[in-house]
């Protein structure tokens, strides 16, 4: 084989350079219509696909309007039943404590009265009670 000759790869065809001086190929007679009905067709679709966009944005904001209403109307009545439990759990909880705190103090002067500590010559809280217990142990 000379080196002048190349050959092409396998699976691809050598390219073959156009000659300019060959006249240009003029479209056939329908085909400006087809051209232009495709350019209608393609346009039809962006308008449709805008519409859709703007027919969707404009329904978002409706409903995001509707439901900021809807919200506001039930904001009042949403906090009035938070404030009601509030109150409920906040009695409770205060009734549990005096409970707590009575039932302890009980079973602290019963321990206080086992172990011999009196409460005389004066009335005496719990607090003097567990001085005079300390007193009574040192």
């Amino acid at each position: 084989m000379t080196p002048s000759k190349k050959r092409a790869p396998r699976g691809r065809r050598p390219h073959r350079a156009v000659h300019t001086s060959r006249a240009r190929r003029r479209p056939a007679a329908g085909m400006p219509e087809v051209r232009d009905a495709a350019i209608e067709t393609g346009r039809t679709l962006w308008l449709a696909g805008l519409g859709l966009a703007g027919a969707a944005y404009q329904a978002a904001t409706e409903t995001f309007d509707t439901l900021v209403a809807r919200g506001r109307r039930e904001e009042p009545k949403t906090r009035a039943a938070a404030q009601r439990v509030v109150r409920q759990v906040r009695t409770r909880a205060t009734g549990l404590a005096n409970d707590a705190t009575r039932l302890s103090k009980r079973k602290l002067g019963q321990a206080l009265d086992a172990l011999g500590v009196d409460q005389s010559p004066r009335p005496k809280n719990v607090f003097h009670r567990l001085g005079d217990l300390t007193e009574a142990l040192l």
